[in-house]
């Protein structure tokens, strides 16, 4: 069976939470602030392909949305980030955002649009860290 009309719901990932976390080890009871910044979350990209039957892959899967980026942990360790997903779609579709009334053509395979972008991670307590507050309590998410 050969799908050519789907709709989708497009979401991209949510960047990860920045970590509110102080230095605490053997040589330092109350150190500084050392919490590390999240990742970015995932985007969203559509890509042409020579495939005809790409679409069928939408049939009964509506929804796709990417993966959120791994929040900061202690010690100024970042968080990882999401990886991006790319959907690949036949040559000659045409692509509508049903919010902005805008379309997009796919017409060669080497070029990707970018559909949904990634939120940008959170700021650990470390990038708050002034002369004047040399300890934050909060983190950004």
């Amino acid at each position: 069976m050969l799908v050519d009309n789907i709709n989708l719901l497009v979401k991209a990932g949510n960047g990860g939470n920045g970590a509110a976390t102080f230095l605490r080890n053997a040589q330092k009871f109350r150190g500084g602030p050392d919490g590390g910044n999240g990742g970015n979350g995932g985007s969203i990209y559509i890509q042409g392909s020579n495939n005809i039957t790409d679409l069928r892959q939408f049939r009964y899967r509506k929804k796709i949305t990417a993966e959120n980026g791994i929040p900061g942990k202690h010690k100024n360790m970042y968080g990882k980030n999401a990886p991006d997903e790319t959907i690949f779609v036949p040559l000659g579709t045409r692509i509508t955002d049903v919010e902005n009334h805008t379309f997009y053509g796919i017409t060669n395979i080497s070029d990707s649009i970018l559909i949904a972008k990634g939120g940008k991670g959170g700021r650990g307590n470390t990038e708050f860290k002034t002369s004047t507050n040399q300890s934050p309590q909060f983190a950004a998410r």
